[in-house]
């Protein structure tokens, strides 16, 4: 796995990286339904953790983004899936907001 991201805006800004990278694998390889369905996942976790939110329970089940990267992505671009693992890692233990 890669660095894990420290804060929300860290995150932000590996997740904005990551997505420029998935876009590149599709990009050589439009196709791969593996790719396409994690740029879906990426698009819906910015939305989901726009502005700080923290992803709901249901938003958390319907990503695999990191299982797929361990089948799809190291094996062609090890540093991105070692990324994609960072934010897979980041979201399961998302920040609890503070509650003051």
């Amino acid at each position: 796995m890669g660095p894990i991201p420290h804060s929300v805006e860290s995150f932000d800004r590996l997740l904005t990286e990551v997505r420029e990278g998935v876009s590149a694998l599709r990009a050589h390889d439009p196709g791969n339904r593996w790719f396409a369905s994690i740029e879906l996942q990426l698009e819906d976790v910015r939305e989901a953790t726009r502005g700080g939110r923290c992803p709901s329970a249901s938003d958390l089940a319907r990503y695999n983004f990191g299982l797929l990267a361990d089948r799809a992505v190291d094996d062609i671009d090890r540093p991105l899936a070692q990324k994609l693992y960072s934010l897979a890692y980041f979201l399961a233990h998302w920040p609890k907001p503070n509650p003051h």
